[in-house]
C-alpha cells in the first residue's frame, strides 16, 4: 500500500531516478527500511483498517527518540546496495538540509502519513491526524507535531489542521520540501 501511495511523490522521484518496476522496487525498499527503523526503536505505527485491509498508515517518532547510529548506518548500507550510492547521497543531502530546521523543544515527528488513493477524501487521514494530535497533546513534554511534505495539496491539508509553514527548501526545479509544525495549542 505504501509503495503504491508514495510512488508518484516528488521526494521519491528526487531520490531514485529510475522508472517502472525498478522504481517500485527501490520505493518499496526505502519505505521498508524506514518502517524497520521505526519498529527497531519501538515507535508507534497507527493504522486505519477496513475489514482486514490496511487503508491508511501513520508512522511517527515520539519526542526525543531518534534512530540509533547503527540503525542509520544499516539503512544507508542496505539502501546503497539496493538503490545505489547516488540515491544515498541525495538522501543525506536532504537530511542535512532539514536538520537545522527541526524544533528545539520536544515534538512528535510525523514521518509518513498515507491513505490508499482509493480511500482518500473519506476522513481516514483526519482519523490518523486526530490520533497523532491527541498523543502529542497528552505527552508530558511534547510541544507539537512536525511534518515534511513535498506536495502542495498536502500543505493545504496540514494548514487546515492547524499546521503552519516553517520553511520551504528547494532541491531542484521540480522538487521543493515544505516543513510544517502544529503546536499543541492549535485549535
Amino acid at each position: 500500500m505504501l509503495a503504491y501511495t508514495f510512488a508518484a511523490q516528488p521526494t521519491i522521484d528526487y531520490l531514485f531516478r529510475v522508472a517502472g518496476d525498478r522504481k517500485r522496487q527501490v520505493t518499496h525498499l526505502y519505505l521498508r527500511l524506514l518502517l524497520d527503523m521505526l519498529v527497531a526503536t519501538g515507535q508507534p505505527l497507527l493504522a486505519v483498517m477496513l475489514e482486514d485491509r490496511v487503508i491508511g498508515l501513520a508512522a511517527i517518532y515520539e519526542p526525543k527518540v531518534k534512530a540509533s547510529v547503527w540503525g542509520g548506518l544499516r539503512l544507508l548500507l542496505r539502501l546503497t546496495l539496493g538503490a545505489g550510492l547516488p540515491a544515498v547521497w541525495r538522501l543525506l543531502r536532504l537530511m542535512m538540509a532539514i536538520e537545522p530546521h527541526y524544533p528545539t523543544a520536544p515534538y512528535y515527528h510525523l514521518v509518513m502519513l498515507a491513505v490508499h488513493p482509493d480511500f482518500q477524501g473519506r476522513g481516514f487521514g483526519r482519523q490518523l491526524l486526530d490520533r497523532i494530535h491527541a498523543l502529542s497533546e497528552s505527552h508530558p513534554t511534547s510541544t507539537g507535531v512536525w511534518v515534511e511534505t513535498d506536495t502542495q495539496k498536502n500543505i493545504l491539508m496540514y494548514e487546515h489542521f492547524g499546521y503552519s509553514l516553517q520553511e520551504q527548501l528547494k532541491f531542484s526545479d521540480a522538487f521543493e520540501l515544505s516543513l510544517l509544525f502544529r503546536s499543541n495549542t492549535a485549535t
